[in-house]
């Protein structure tokens, strides 16, 4: 064989086993990038997970302070009514003025509807909760009922005064009920 045939021949191989070898390191380089990027997606999808646990975390976080929240408003706003009402027969015991009972008949009006507002919202922020709420607002209704005007005897206070103390009553179960439920 001439040298130079053989030198063709010698470059020929040389260069299909250049080439195989740029074939086979493309294609390893190829699925090494394509493992590189399954892992990459593979972490992303990892990493939204994570996030979505995160964020339901977060919300189950706000709708409890919003439970929280829309509970002691309502509790408050049923004690400032009783303490309102407290308030009103107290003052018709120790006064006679019409204009004093008025005066307390408006401050247990303002209570009362302050504790009415209050109520629709907890009735929406914790409609398991709805049901003492409601039992506390037919008594508060019973008790608007039974509010005496002014200029009228003294004989209404007692069966009144029942009405406020079990009103009262009622609110201190629920305020010991939502204190568990909402710290348990």
């Amino acid at each position: 064989m001439d040298q130079g045939l053989a030198g063709l021949v010698g470059a020929g191989i040389g260069a299909l086993a250049g080439g195989g070898a740029a074939i086979a390191a493309a294609a390893l380089g190829r699925s090494g990038m394509r493992a590189q990027a399954l892992g990459a997606v593979e972490q992303a999808r990892a990493s939204i997970r994570q996030a979505e646990v995160q964020g339901e975390e977060e919300r189950r976080q706000w709708r409890r302070m919003l439970r929280r929240d829309a509970a002691v408003a309502f509790i408050l706003a049923a004690h400032e009514y009783v303490d309102a009402l407290d308030r009103l027969v107290d003052a018709s015991y120790s006064s006679g003025s019409r204009l004093v009972a008025q005066a307390h008949l408006d401050q247990v009006e303002s209570a009362h509807q302050a504790m009415r507002r209050a109520s629709v919202i907890f009735d929406l922020e914790a409609p398991s909760s709805g049901d003492a709420s409601a039992r506390i607002m037919a008594q508060a209704f019973v008790i608007s009922n039974q509010m005496p005007r002014p200029g009228t005897s003294g004989g209404w206070a007692t069966g009144f005064v029942q009405q406020v103390s079990e009103l009262r009553q009622m609110a201190g179960a629920l305020n010991t009920q939502l204190r568990a439920h909402l710290d348990g």
